[in-house]
């Protein structure tokens, strides 16, 4: 079954309805509880950066923005994304660690740096059909847990643009196929910017695309909202953006573990200052504290986050007696 859309949100709309309607999904009980699914589906989105959701019901920008600078930090720990995901605790055996990250996969599989060697390739021989990043291991087959749900990501350059196909063994639709669009085409968009070319398509290959059955009531609420406007976050400055990307990494694990706001990173252009401060605005949202998530929302360059910081500002109620707002370090 193929599913052609112009952003994440279109894509997740018609996937949700063939999901619930289609003659071809089959009902069925899994490890993780009784869901709906359809079998080999191949979604196509045309504009990769309209890649997050603006539904009012399906808001991720925050936990998928923690989840893009946990693999790119390589990291594996599991009270690092747990402070944006929480579903995670199910996918460690130790407490500390979780065997699937993809962020060791990506930057350290056997000792290689995946993302720096398909950036060679595609630079060496921009027709390449080589650049691909494996994920799924043939060690996976004997996990205890669930092992990575993406299997591979191939990199193809063709008439001047940068087309991402990722192949997924299985993916949860309503929760899991939102935040691998964001992190994917960050990554597509990241190395895009570094070999030199235009954005392409981004194609999503699934196995097993489903939706479980106490997820129903939040994917009818999604599809209520019906089709939403189209707004793509800016497109990335055209330097390497390797250096802002692990400037980002330690600014979020300054945020995330300091009582107080650490200041923004100095000689950082807008874009990567609005990602700092979404980090920053998550965790005002954990500490209550909206009168800092308002003045951060008043400094942001690009408005297409607003409609997420606002949802996010009003679920924090204004206190009669407000506790003290958090402090940054220095001036923003």
């Amino acid at each position: 079954m193929e599913i052609s859309a112009a952003t994440m949100d279109d894509a997740l709309h018609k996937a949700l309805g063939k999901i619930i309607k289609s003659k071809k999904a089959i009902s069925l009980d899994s490890t993780k509880g009784s869901n709906r699914e359809l079998v080999g589906v191949q979604i196509r989105i045309s504009d990769p950066r309209a890649r997050f959701s603006r539904a009012i019901s399906r808001s991720q920008l925050f936990s998928s923005l923690g989840e893009l600078f946990w693999y790119w930090g390589g990291s594996n720990r599991l009270d690092q994304i747990s402070y944006y995901v929480k579903n995670y605790r199910q996918e460690s055996e130790d407490g500390l660690t979780v065997p699937s990250a993809y962020g060791p996969r990506l930057f350290a599989l056997r000792g290689k740096n995946q993302i720096d060697g398909i950036v060679n390739l595609l630079r060496e021989k921009p027709t390449t059909r080589r650049a691909v990043i494996q994920l799924y291991d043939a060690e996976d087959l004997d996990s205890a847990l669930s092992p990575p749900c993406t299997c591979t990501l191939q990199f193809l350059m063709r008439q001047g643009k940068l087309n991402l196909f990722v192949s997924m063994r299985s993916n949860d639709i309503l929760f899991g196929f939102p935040h691998d669009v964001f992190a994917f085409t960050m990554i597509q968009e990241i190395i895009s910017r570094r070999t030199g070319v235009e954005l392409g398509e981004y194609i999503h290959s699934v196995g097993s695309l489903h939706l479980y059955a106490n997820q129903q009531s939040k994917a009818q609420n999604y599809l209520a909202e019906g089709y939403q406007e189209k707004v793509p976050m800016p497109a990335m400055p055209e330097e390497d953006p390797s250096a802002a990307m692990l400037v980002l990494v330690r600014y979020e694990r300054e945020v995330r573990l300091n009582q107080t706001l650490p200041a923004f990173p100095c000689g950082l252009a807008d874009y990567w200052l609005d990602l700092a401060r979404l980090l920053a605005i998550y965790k005002c949202y954990k500490k209550k504290d909206r009168e800092t998530i308002e003045k951060l929302k008043n400094k942001m360059s690009a408005s297409v986050y607003e409609q997420a910081i606002s949802k996010r500002a009003g679920q924090i109620k204004w206190q009669t007696i407000r506790q003290e707002p958090l402090n940054f370090t220095s001036q923003d």
